[in-house]
């Protein structure tokens, strides 16, 4: 059985007293070579734990597994229409996975989204977590529209999304947050909310563009624009986000790992013109 998956691009930011993400990932490497078990983050009653990882390509690429680990198990509808919770043993979690490929060169992050297990913040905290560095993983833009949101002034965000299908992964401290708790608190489907300032040669506040790439990275967002200061038409931010879709061989309720790997290195692969633009190629490449 086959089943579709999108694909995003995530590129690791560090500033000067921060760690690589590689220089991480070559780490929990090592120390599971050693025999120390995969590193774990708790963040309430849900772990996160990497799985199946490695290094390929003589250590210029790595691939994994980013496994949430809960105790919440849903109930199971019996024959006659009744309702029984799924018994779990002491110690047994259910797991959720996120499939992704990293690649040294340019510190790229290939992802699998997956809106029934993580998303990239929580996969920047373990990294954090397991470093003690402050780990960021930027959306990979269109380049144009990259800089032209870095460098104006956003005088209007318009976005509209969905009923979110986890509500763990809402982050009360972002403030987005109050959308997907309205929509959440009224039993709605969709919700579309514009904010946008009047006042003359100023913006939004800054946060709003972190906002932004929180919000590009949720699969319940289905429409982003951001509309700058002096320019006629809006950013259309979600369209010009480079991503793609796989389809899979399936085992159960899993993708077959070799399947999703080889799948994942496609698309980066179908993406390489949209990644270069980006990253920039020899001694173009972006600092």
């Amino acid at each position: 059985m086959l089943k579709n998956y999108g694909v995003r691009f995530y590129a690791g930011n560090f500033g000067n007293d921060a760690a690589k993400v590689s220089q991480i990932l070559s780490g929990i490497e090592a120390r599971i070579r050693d025999g120390a078990s995969s590193p774990q983050f708790h963040e309430q009653e849900v772990v996160y734990e990497l799985r199946d990882f490695i290094s390929f390509n003589n250590g210029a690429a790595y691939r994994g597994v980013f496994a949430v680990l809960r105790d919440d198990a849903p109930n199971i509808r019996q024959a006659n229409g009744e309702e029984r919770p799924i018994a779990l043993g002491e110690n047994e979690r259910l797991i959720e996975k996120n499939h992704f490929l990293f690649f040294r060169a340019n510190e790229l992050l290939v992802w699998q989204v997956n809106s029934r297990g993580s998303h990239v913040r929580r996969f920047e905290r373990f990294l954090s977590n397991a470093s003690d560095s402050t780990v960021t993983l930027d959306d990979v833009l269109n380049k144009a529209s990259l800089d032209r949101l870095n460098r104006g002034i956003v005088k209007r965000i318009r976005i509209r999304v969905g009923k979110p299908r986890n509500a763990v992964q809402i982050d009360p401290h972002n403030w987005e947050d109050a959308t997907f708790s309205m929509l959440n608190g009224v039993n709605g489907s969709s919700l579309t909310l514009e904010v946008s300032t009047r006042r003359k040669q100023q913006g939004l506040s800054d946060n709003v563009k972190e906002a932004v790439h929180r919000l590009l990275d949720r699969g319940e967002t289905k429409s982003l624009q951001v509309k700058l200061l002096g320019e006629q038409e809006p950013i259309d931010l979600f369209a010009d986000c480079i991503k793609d879709s796989v389809s899979v061989e399936m085992n159960g309720l899993y993708p077959i790992p070799e399947s999703m790997f080889a799948a994942l290195g496609a698309a980066k692969d179908r993406q390489a013109e949209a990644l270069n633009a980006y990253f920039g190629e020899g001694n173009n490449i972006l600092e």
